[in-house]
């Protein structure tokens, strides 16, 4: 029987409250809280000059009446307590490292919404559950995925539809396999920092950027990121939509990677149309740009150093459309800009079985060939470490593996209209091959089993007197 562990207990009582996600913004808070609580102990611990030092190196400080241990010891005014210990947190990090980040986690945190499941009981249920997690197992990051995906975003959308751990680290271990160290890295679609935290831990990063316009989903981010190892100073997300309003416009980023939100796509109206033809100077695919992913991929190659690399997760529709070949030829044949394809299976995905793709995008390109890798047939419904291993292998290498990889010139790509389609350049046919003397044998097997059927009926007609 499989022991029951906190992280368990705490899916568990969250579950009623599926629809009220106010709830598990409180849950991630809570969650934050006691990881900043144990942080500060631990590094107060081995330090002398406590406060000084800890404002300095850590960004924030915590007096130990306020440390979440103790809050989990009381049993009397609970919510007043947290109050009391988010304020401390906000009021101590001013001026210091950690402000911006926990003023946008902890500000106008709201315990007495009318109509609300906050209150004392379910608070204090909760803070004795998450008293017994230790952030060192691996279950915490199920935890968080857990979170996110059935109550800060839904998943009938694509960017939900992933399998985190085996996409992410197969994306983590391809950009590692061209930067082991980065400047910068640069996510327009932070969705829950999950790709990133897989990057920072495959690859040294000075300093994370990101976009993300939904408020609740920003705080989840920057729970995420930060429970994962970056320092507050490391982390510069903004609160906006990365086409609209893009924050970073003249900065430029070693890595660059992301999934493409659906919102982004369906979500733009013929003014913000206008706006990004104009500011990325793009006006003559502006009637290609409806209902597109382009108008996203065009924005990450734009912040995309020279010298860089770019990452995208994109559906396999978008390789083949004919409204948007003028843009591929353009990316293809003109900017050079398209290194290598990779075809994924759809059952890697949590709610859908359409195939999808990794894009993986350079400039400075010597060689207009594109690599191709179909990973779509070899792998079920999970990536493990071997299949990851021989994915990253094959585009560090560039090697040709038949059934499986393909160097393809720019000429051959130009006679598929630059189609972007996998089995274009990959023959992964297996043809059937059939052993005569099995089939022999097998028909021997039924002839005399239909012999003995015959019988039966030839039995039980004379019997019933059916014959005529």
């Amino acid at each position: 029987m499989v022991k029951k562990t906190p992280v368990d207990d705490l899916k568990r009582e969250i579950l009623p409250y599926k629809n009220s996600p106010d709830l598990v913004i409180h849950v991630c808070l809570l969650l934050f809280y006691k990881f900043l609580s144990e942080d500060l102990e631990s590094y107060i611990e081995s330090s002398t000059d406590v406060k000084e030092y800890a404002l300095k190196d850590k960004g924030y400080y915590i007096e130990p009446e306020c440390y979440f241990s103790s809050l989990a010891n009381s049993n009397h005014f609970i919510i007043r307590k947290l109050e009391d210990a988010y304020n401390q947190i906000l009021i101590s990090s001013m001026g210091y490292d950690g402000e911006k980040i926990l003023n946008s986690i902890f500000r106008d945190v709201d315990f007495y919404d009318e109509g609300s499941d906050i209150n004392e009981e379910s608070v204090s249920k909760l803070v004795n559950i998450i008293d017994g997690i230790n952030f060192n197992e691996s279950s915490v990051s199920e935890l968080f995925e857990f979170l996110y995906e059935y109550w800060i975003y839904p998943p009938h959308r694509f960017s939900r539809n992933i399998n985190n751990s085996g996409i992410y680290n197969l994306l983590a271990q391809i950009v590692s396999a061209d930067k082991k160290h980065a400047d910068s890295i640069y996510n327009p679609n932070v969705n829950g920092g999950f790709l990133l935290t897989n990057i920072l831990q495959k690859c040294k990063i000075s300093k994370v950027y990101g976009h993300e316009a939904n408020w609740d989903k920003y705080k989840f981010d920057l729970i995420n990121i930060v429970m994962n190892g970056a320092d507050f100073k490391k982390i510069d997300i903004a609160r906006d939509n990365c086409i609209t309003n893009p924050k970073f416009f003249n900065e430029r980023f070693d890595v660059v990677l992301s999934e493409i939100p659906s919102s982004i796509i369906y979500d733009m109206n013929s003014k913000d149309r206008s706006f990004f033809t104009k500011l990325y100077d793009v006006e003559k695919f502006k009637r290609n740009l409806r209902r597109s992913e382009f108008p996203f991929i065009i924005h990450m190659l734009h912040q995309l150093k020279d010298d860089g690399v770019m990452a995208v997760l994109v559906r396999q529709n978008m390789l083949f459309r004919t409204f948007d070949e003028d843009i591929r030829e353009c990316l293809i044949n003109e900017k050079n800009y398209l290194d290598t394809v990779i075809l994924l299976s759809g059952k890697l995905l949590r709610h859908s079985f359409d195939n999808f793709s990794i894009l993986i995008f350079k400039k400075n390109r010597s060689s207009k060939d594109i690599f191709f890798i179909d990973a779509s047939k070899d792998f079920d419904d999970k990536l493990t470490d071997e299949n990851i291993e021989k994915i990253a292998d094959a585009y560090a290498s560039k090697k040709v593996i038949d059934k499986f990889s393909y160097l393809a010139g720019i000429d051959e790509i130009r006679e598929n209209d630059y189609n972007l389609t996998v089995s274009r350049y990959i023959d992964t046919f297996e043809e059937d091959t059939v052993d005569l003397n099995e089939v022999l044998s097998k028909k021997v097997r039924l002839d005399k089993k239909l012999g003995g059927i015959n019988e039966d009926i030839d039995y039980w007609l004379n019997e019933l007197d059916l014959y005529d």
